[in-house]
């Protein structure tokens, strides 16, 4: 749950920081610093914080963030773009606005874990049947699964959940063409990537693409090559098909 990544647009440094669920307590967690931590608008867990470069200090950008995976600052469109888990379902894709509220852990359209400790059968049993009980806890707690309501709405989210981990918005000046503008997120679970279609900033359309292995990062180089870093230690270099880099 420390999942954290750094990318940077032109003046500022982005670091994004998980939500420190650090013990096998699930959702809601209930060890007293987990309880404090929820609504204190100044700690860095769970959110995306801003840097200046040549100060010092930080701003906190956004916050209700889960475990936020990936972090890319689109030159583009200039806008930061963010993937992150969710609980049992619920992982996300966000574009992240300034002073926003990303729901985490008081809305998720994940199931949650269950509420003493995780791994078990009955355990995921009651986090995906809501008739267990477990969404009437969340209700007492002031949480609730299955919406964002009255908080900032993922571009994208899937469920069961995929296992995301980077992200990245294919540039105007990409070799890929035909990618130009999507968004690339990997799916850890599954061994897959995933294309993003955008129209302004809403999802059309997806295309999953089979790997075969988990893809823990993944780059596009300048040169055209889009390289994927696995879990098994491998970097795998797939090129693109332009005429500008036909050998």
């Amino acid at each position: 749950m420390w999942g954290g990544r750094i990318t940077h647009s032109k003046s500022h440094l982005y670091l994004s920081i998980g939500d420190q669920r650090y013990d096998p307590s699930g959702f809601p967690k209930t060890d007293p610093l987990s309880i404090s931590e929820i609504d204190n608008s100044n700690s860095v867990f769970g959110k995306i914080l801003r840097f200046t470069p040549g100060n010092a200090t930080y701003e906190i950008f956004s916050s209700g963030h889960r475990n936020p995976q990936g972090l890319f600052f689109s030159m583009d469109q200039n806008i930061l773009v963010e993937s992150e888990h969710g609980p049992f379902g619920g992982d996300e894709v966000n574009f992240i606005s300034r002073g926003k509220h990303y729901g985490w852990p008081f809305r998720t359209f994940g199931k949650p874990y269950g509420l003493f400790e995780t791994g078990s059968v009955l355990d995921e049993f009651c986090s995906v049947n809501p008739s267990a009980g477990i969404d009437l806890n969340l209700a007492k707690f002031g949480a609730s699964s299955g919406t964002h309501r009255g908080y900032q709405i993922p571009v994208y989210s899937w469920a069961p959940g995929i296992g995301t981990s980077n992200i990245m918005q294919i540039q105007q000046d990409s070799s890929f063409m035909d990618w130009r503008s999507n968004l690339l997120v990997p799916g850890m679970v599954d061994g897959a990537m995933y294309r993003l279609i955008l129209s302004k900033e809403s999802v059309v359309a997806t295309e999953r693409i089979a790997t075969g292995f988990r893809i823990r990062d993944f780059i596009v180089s300048d040169e055209g090559l889009l390289i994927l870093s696995s879990d098994e230690g491998r970097l795998l270099f797939y090129q693109s098909t332009h005429p500008q880099f036909q050998n």
